[in-house]
């Protein structure tokens, strides 16, 4: 049922995201701080690359601003991000250090996309009411969790 309404809930999403990129963009974000994908167990657990291919697709087909904003940070990521990938290309592990890299490089270039599309102080605000809301439902389930099983189970 939960694999069903997820399912819905993407795709109202990504409706909404072929006419507003943005909300796309919130969307990625949620997958990356809540991972409701990871509650499911069906086909709905691939689901975040599609997300991301389709927020990037009309993103890049829309009118709005593409160019994050120039500085010092910008620059840093961007170096880190080609320092990480030499490391992980020459680890000891290739294979074990792949998976670190992947997830590595998808969280900053949804960092580098909130950057270029965070452009008026009601982006910032949903933007930090999905993360609000996201870790917020981790706090509660634990919360939960905790009172059921009295603090004995970690």
């Amino acid at each position: 049922m939960r694999e069903i309404l997820l399912l819905i809930a993407i795709l109202a999403g990504l409706v909404m995201t072929l006419r507003w990129p943005f909300v796309g963009v919130l969307i990625w974000e949620w997958f990356t701080l809540q991972n409701p994908h990871r509650e499911t167990y069906g086909f709905v657990s691939d689901t975040n690359v599609v997300i991301a291919a389709v927020t990037l697709l009309t993103w890049v087909l829309s009118k709005e601003r593409k160019v994050p904003p120039n500085g010092a940070i910008l620059w840093l990521i961007v170096i880190f991000i080609a320092w990480t990938t030499l490391d992980t290309f020459f680890a000891y592990d290739v294979n074990w250090s792949l998976g670190y890299w992947d997830r590595t490089w998808k969280t900053f270039a949804l960092g580098i996309l909130l950057a270029a599309t965070v452009t008026n102080r009601v982006r910032l605000q949903a933007v930090l009411w999905v993360a609000v809301i996201s870790l917020f439902y981790y706090g509660v389930k634990g919360g939960l969790f905790t009172i059921a099983t009295g603090g004995h189970n970690h």
